[in-house]
């Protein structure tokens, strides 16, 4: 499978590479704004048996989709998937304060560059009858407190997905996304706190925080075989972080005393 993946260079994006290279007959892009540690993951991941190639790519600039998607065709010779895993910023500020120019950053990191990308690798995947599949977040469904772009723009993200899977779905084209809860990555860095990390993890049923592994195994799932006949869908992996509303609002305050 030929694949191009965003936001490569750790974190989430790079446990997705480390996933598909080693499947068989892999080719894969990775696309970093950070040229040297791209080429470093590069040769560390042409271990594994796959074909690994790097290109430059900063999400915010208006010609990377066509930048990127062209250097792949050329390294690869087609596009069977997309795997849009970069873009995850979020100022913190109430929307009260948020700055006109933050507001805007959020959705130029955290929402175009999918449609940038897409429309882009649009011809190759339509030839290939490919795949697309986005990491947005837990946050497009439940918006938090004081990081006023974070929310609407992965919002926008995962609407923006569910689109194409409509529009390009006659096309072969199968178009999901994937939406961590809190997952131990280097943005996350308070996670590196056992403490930090045993309290939130006792927030969520599975009593754990999720790994970038976890994400991954996903993204491989609705890129593969099995993930043929969805499209259109989210796949959340957040532990089941989703169930506990009505505790957490007190609701259930008797039941969790007894």
């Amino acid at each position: 499978m030929r694949t191009v993946i965003t936001g490569a260079g750790s974190g989430i994006g790079l446990a997705i590479a480390t996933k598909l290279a080693g499947e068989p007959d892999a080719q894969i892009v990775l696309v970093d704004r950070n040229a040297e540690r791209g080429e470093r993951h590069c040769a560390e991941l042409s271990g594994c048996g796959a074909q690994v190639f790097t290109v430059p790519g900063e999400m915010a600039a208006p010609d990377m989709g066509t930048n990127v998607i062209e250097a792949a065709v050329r390294k690869m010779g087609g596009i069977d998937a997309l795997v849009h895993a970069a873009g995850s910023i979020g100022n913190r500020a109430p929307l009260s304060e948020l700055s006109l120019e933050d507001y805007e950053a959020g959705f130029a990191i955290n929402t175009r560059p999918l449609f940038l990308l897409a429309q882009a690798a649009y011809p190759a995947l339509r030839q290939a009858k490919g795949a697309i599949v986005a990491i947005s977040s837990t946050g497009a469904t439940c918006p938090v407190a004081d990081l006023g772009t974070y929310s609407p723009s992965k919002a926008a993200l995962s609407m923006l997905a569910q689109q194409m899977a409509l529009e390009w779905g006659p096309d072969g084209i199968r178009v999901n996304t994937v939406s961590p809860g809190p997952t131990a990555t280097p943005m996350a860095a308070a996670y590196d706190d056992p403490a930090i990390r045993e309290q939130r993890a006792s927030t969520i049923p599975l009593r754990r925080i999720s790994e970038p592994e976890d994400i991954a195994a996903a993204v491989a799932f609705l890129l593969g075989p099995g993930g043929r006949g969805i499209t259109g869908t989210d796949i959340l992996v957040d532990g089941g972080m989703g169930l506990t509303t009505m505790q957490l609002s007190g609701a259930a305050l008797g039941r969790m005393k007894s």
